[in-house]
């Protein structure tokens, strides 16, 4: 008897030791909000509000909030709580709800309501809904009570998309594209704002010129968008221009830089666009009729310097990697002061005697043409000396002359 006394004791010490051991599963949230709005009157057949509203009169008795909600795992029981903040920021009313138990993927529709507005004394202004499941808090959404309704409306962007609603600079609701939601005004004038840009994706959105709208009674304002693309200009080399937000429908203008110069005998030279445009210049254009991308391609160029004093150099410039140029330079010149010059060879990168060689352009090269120079005749190397020799001898032949016809005269 003992025995089993001190192996059960054992065994439930070994189980809590085990279970202290046991790593802690933290609960995830259970159930999860796919859509809620603010409604008056009842829900349509497909459980959805017939009219969606961001506020109400400072006289109506009570406000309602339809929430599509979907079970994230099996919930044998399933408690709502919406906590509702009046104006001022404090709790008004909190309501509970049970519901049936449910599958993980089930959905269902909520409705939960609170009828205060009407009995606090200063209850314009906005109003806040705190909306949990057990502890998770499943949103937070805003409308307003007052004396007047605008309606207001967004155009240009699709229904799935949902943005904030602003009072006075206040958050006051949702509302997503297409709809036309009232909103409550206190008596006097106020500034009604949405938001002046939809991110849609990374490259397109919806753009409102004038987001703020004022007011100070009852009527309708309509928010008007429309889309852009983003166009995104890559060059792996060089700076580029025009990446940016356009309009669709219009034409941007983009470019990259060409050449660009890595060193004085080495750059890059642009050859194509790739990706949404296919062009060989690097100024382009491009309608915007969805997001693009334009990536610039190049090649690289090395230079090939010649020296050569004499001889007509050929072949200096830049060439492209990989290709193959022909230098060349007379085979011989003629210089003004009558000497001549000859072909040698070709020295610094290549070494040939050709006056005329093939080169690979695997990276810059530089040539030299060797010289060799052949004086010119000695009468011919000095010129100037010669015609005065010749001249003074003509005018000795002619004194001569003169001199003897003067003596035979005179005999």
């Amino acid at each position: 008897m003992v025995n089993r006394v001190i192996a059960a004791v054992f065994l439930f010490a070994l189980l809590s030791v085990l279970q202290a051991c046991a790593p802690v599963r933290t609960q995830t949230q259970p159930v999860t909000a796919t859509d809620y709005s603010f409604y008056k009157g009842s829900l349509d057949p497909s459980y959805r509000p017939v009219t969606r509203v961001n506020g109400y009169l400072k006289s109506e008795p009570s406000a309602m909030c339809y929430m599509s909600i979907k079970y994230l795992g099996d919930m044998p029981e399933v408690v709502g709580i919406g906590r509702w903040y009046g104006p001022d920021g404090s709790l008004v009313h909190e309501g509970k709800g049970q519901f049936n138990p449910r599958k993980a993927g089930d959905s269902s529709v909520w409705t939960f309501g609170t009828d205060k507005i009407s009995q606090i004394s200063k209850n314009t202004g906005i109003w806040r809904l705190e909306m949990y499941n057990g502890p998770y808090l499943l949103f937070i959404e805003y409308f307003s009570v007052g004396d007047y309704l605008v309606d207001v409306s967004i155009t240009g962007v699709p229904g799935k998309y949902a943005q904030k609603l602003a009072i006075d600079g206040k958050e006051a609701g949702t509302i997503s594209g297409g709809e036309k939601k009232p909103s409550a005004l206190t008596a006097g004038t106020h500034t009604i704002s949405v938001n002046a840009l939809i991110n849609a994706t990374s490259d397109t959105r919806y753009v409102t010129e004038s987001n703020k709208r004022t007011v100070q009674s009852e009527g309708s304002q309509t928010f008007e968008y429309h889309i852009q693309y983003y166009l995104n200009v890559n060059s792996p080399q060089g700076k580029t221009k025009g990446s940016g937000w356009y309009s669709e429908g219009t034409k941007a203008t983009f470019s990259a830089e060409s050449p660009v110069n890595v060193s004085h005998e080495v750059r890059y030279l642009f050859t194509k666009w790739s990706g949404n445009y296919a062009g060989d210049s690097p100024d382009a254009t491009i309608l915007m009729d969805g997001p693009k991308n334009a990536t610039a391609n190049y090649k690289i160029q090395y230079y090939l310097k010649i020296e050569s004093k004499y001889g007509s150099p050929k072949g200096e410039g830049w060439h492209d990697k990989g290709s193959t140029v022909t230098v060349s330079v007379l085979s011989s010149e003629n210089l003004p002061d009558g000497s001549k010059v000859f072909f040698v060879k070709w020295t610094d990168d290549m070494i040939s005697s050709d006056s005329a060689m093939t080169i690979l352009m695997d990276k810059p090269h530089t040539v030299t043409a060797n010289w060799r120079v052949e004086p010119a005749p000695v009468f011919m190397a000095q010129p100037l000396l010669a015609i005065g020799v010749l001249i003074i001898v003509a005018v000795a032949l002619f004194v001569v002359l003169v001199l003897r016809r003067k003596r035979k005269k005179e005999d």
